[in-house]
């Protein structure tokens, strides 16, 4: 009779798995050897079912939120570019500002020494005049 039971609710049809896992062909149903290693193999079956259920029961929330995080960073690569867009501008910018500064301290060294050549120069002719 359990031999019975067993082949209808075993997807394996009469084969067990003994404590190694490799399939076991049962031969009398009723043997009390076949008998006595599934009732001490119950509860091993019982925490795996349980660990089963458990683990079904969490995919879910895990799956949202595993989307959830593929969105976010999704949203974080479009930010990302935009930043690194923006840091080229800055680049360009500095680069811009940097080349107008020289150009002032140019033409701001110029003008220091035009004024000294001016002075000088107008020094000279006092000195030549009052001579």
């Amino acid at each position: 009779m359990l031999h019975a039971i067993l082949s209808i609710s075993s997807p394996c049809c009469g084969q067990f798995r003994n404590s190694t896992g490799t399939p076991k062909q049962v031969s009398s149903p009723d043997s009390v050897n076949e008998v006595a290693e599934l009732v001490s193999n119950a509860r091993a079956i019982r925490d795996s079912l349980t660990v089963f259920e458990d683990l079904k029961l969490r995919i879910k929330p895990i799956k949202s939120e595993l989307e959830r995080c593929r969105e976010q960073n999704a949203a974080l690569e479009v930010t990302g570019q935009k930043l690194r867009t923006a840091v080229n501008t800055m680049a360009e910018k500095y680069a811009q500002s940097d080349q107008r500064a020289a150009d002032y301290r140019r033409q701001r060294n110029k003008a220091r020494l035009e004024v000294w050549a001016w002075r000088v120069s107008a020094a000279a002719a006092l000195y030549l005049w009052l001579r």
